[in-house]
C-alpha cells in the first residue's frame, strides 16, 4: 500500500473516512491545515475521549536492504575462500529513500576480481547460486544470526563490463618492491597497505618515483 501525503489516492481516504464517519451520526470539521475531526455525540456531557491518526502511508516498502548486505557480505567472504579474488561495492541505490521506510528495492554495484580469468568465472557463478539462496532466506555462513528470517526477495543480476584479468610485468612489481623496501626495511609491507588505502599518499609517491627511477635503471642497462 502507498498512499502518500496531498495525492488522489490520500483524497480519496479522506473523502471516505468524512462519508463514513457522517453516515455513523458524527459531525464533521475541518481545520486549517487539513486535520479532520470526526465528534459523535455522547450519552452523557463532559470531555470526550479522543483517538487520533493519519490515513496516508509511508512509501512502499520492503525488507531487501537487509538481504543486500547479506549479500554484499557474503561476497566479501566467499572472495576470501576462493583466494585470490576480491569483491568490492562502491554504488549503492534504495528506494523509495525515506527516512522511516525499510527500502522495498536495492540496485547495488559488485566488483569482482581475481588473478586468474577461470577462477574469476568460477567465482562469479557460486555467487550466483549463493545470492538466490540467500535471498529467499538461506543462513549461509551464519548471515541469519540474531536477526528475524524474512519474506524472501527477488535477485536479478546484470552483467556491466566484463574485463579479461591482466598480469602486470614482474620486472615492475619487483621495482615497486624493491623501492618499498629501500625506503622503509621490515615495515614495507604494513606501510605499503597504508599507501594503498590512500592514507599516506606522500610515501606513496615516494616509492613509486623509486621505482620508476629503478625500472629507468634497468632499461637503460639493457638499451631499451
Amino acid at each position: 500500500m502507498s498512499r502518500l501525503a496531498l495525492s488522489d489516492e490520500d483524497k480519496q481516504a479522506r473523502d471516505w473516512f468524512v462519508g463514513t464517519t457522517q453516515s455513523l451520526g458524527c459531525k464533521v470539521d475541518v481545520d486549517a491545515m487539513g486535520n479532520i475531526y470526526a465528534t459523535r455525540p455522547g450519552k452523557k456531557p463532559g470531555p470526550p475521549t479522543c483517538a487520533g491518526s493519519h490515513l496516508d502511508t509511508q512509501p512502499t516498502g520492503g525488507h531487501a536492504l537487509l538481504t543486500a548486505a547479506k549479500l554484499i557480505l557474503h561476497s566479501h567472504r566467499l572472495a576470501t575462500v576462493y583466494g585470490g579474488c576480491l569483491a568490492s561495492t562502491g554504488v549503492l541505490e534504495l528506494k523509495p529513500g525515506s527516512p522511516n521506510t525499510v527500502p522495498g528495492y536495492v540496485k547495488f554495484s559488485l566488483d569482482i576480481r581475481s588473478e586468474e580469468d577461470k577462477r574469476l568465472l568460477q567465482f562469479e557463478e557460486q555467487l550466483k547460486v549463493d545470492f538466490e539462496k540467500i535471498s529467499q532466506g538461506a543462513d549461509l555462513g551464519g548471515l541469519n544470526a540474531g536477526i528475524v528470517r524474512g519474506n524472501g526477495c527477488k535477485v536479478d543480476w546484470t552483467l556491466d563490463s566484463p574485463s579479461k584479468a591482466v598480469r602486470f610485468n614482474e620486472e615492475c612489481i619487483q621495482c615497486v618492491v624493491d623501492s618499498a623496501g629501500e625506503l622503509f626495511g621490515e615495515d614495507a609491507a604494513q606501510l605499503t597497505q597504508k599507501m594503498i588505502s590512500g592514507a599516506d599518499c606522500a610515501n606513496g609517491a615516494q616509492v613509486l618515483m623509486g621505482a620508476v627511477l629503478r625500472y629507468d635503471g634497468l632499461r637503460a642497462a639493457r638499451n631499451w
